[in-house]
């Protein structure tokens, strides 16, 4: 759990076959994950199942948006 300029957000370490990447993802909506916002040391090495984000870009800025979840396993 991040909380920059009065905006709130999860890191995330993203991996399958061929990606091992961390992100940065705004939560506007935590009422599915409003344990991960709780939690200050964050949930480490839980798992997001059916993780969905939507991706907006303004210019060269890329920005990762939380949009549901299926549930975390711990």
């Amino acid at each position: 759990y991040l909380k920059i300029n009065d905006k709130e957000y999860i890191e995330i370490n993203v991996q399958n076959d061929s990606v091992c990447a961390k992100a940065i993802v705004e939560v506007k909506n935590w009422s599915k994950i409003e344990g991960l916002r709780k939690e200050i040391n964050g949930y480490r090495g839980a798992k997001l199942n059916c993780l969905r984000m939507r991706i907006e870009r303004v210019g060269n800025k890329v920005d990762f948006i939380y949009e549901d979840i299926a549930n975390i396993e711990d």
